[in-house]
């Protein structure tokens, strides 16, 4: 354990209010308190995971994201910030970095990395789709169509789409699975972000 979890938890609920947002949440000790969180829920795949947090009130600003070794947390993202209550902000932050320990456990970075690399040059990963609608069939022309002309733009442009539609896919999936893994803290932190995004768009 890398840092108190009871001291990190009797900060979350200092009823004084003599301890700000950004002094709780940029702190090393909270830092250290969601590596635990993440190193303890990765640890049945034997996958490690170092987690580094950054703070940053942007409104633009990022809210988390995983490179599958490493996860990178903002603890003043936008999210966690339009909470009212420090423990609420607490629980969407661990929900942000639950969200990223699912990619690390759940996706399968290989495979998406080949698809892109695929679709970059032109061609289907793992085959060409079968069975399809007479819409779908036009779709897939046209597709063919960007392929044979190995136009650099428009295939980084279609890459760029499949990446784009798998990835709300595989965080819906992702999501899932750490909350049925996973109840407790993760769960309720992803569910509670789920909620506040929606509400936010």
């Amino acid at each position: 354990m890398r840092t108190s979890h009871s001291e990190i938890r009797r900060k979350i609920v200092n009823e004084k209010g003599n301890i700000t947002d950004e002094e709780l949440f940029a702190s090393q000790s909270f830092g250290a308190y969601l590596a635990d969180l993440a190193e303890n829920a990765s640890k049945r795949y034997k996958k490690p995971i170092r987690v580094k947090t950054i703070w940053d009130l942007s409104p633009d600003a990022m809210i988390a994201c995983t490179n599958n070794r490493a996860i990178l947390v903002n603890t003043g993202n936008r999210i966690a910030m339009s909470f009212p209550t420090t423990a609420l902000k607490a629980d969407s932050l661990v929900g942000s970095l639950a969200h990223e320990v699912g990619h690390i456990n759940y996706t399968d970075f290989q495979v998406l990395g080949t698809h892109n690399k695929a679709l970059l040059e032109g061609r289907f990963y793992p085959k060409k789709p079968r069975d399809l609608t007479p819409l779908e069939e036009k779709a897939l022309y046209e597709l063919e169509e960007y392929f044979e002309e190995q136009n650099p733009d428009a295939l980084k442009m279609v890459a760029h789409l499949a990446h784009d539609l798998v990835n709300i896919t595989e965080d819906s999936y992702v999501n899932a699975r750490m909350c049925q893994d996973f109840p407790g803290k993760f769960k309720s932190g992803i569910r509670l972000n789920q909620v506040s995004a929606a509400m936010i768009k």
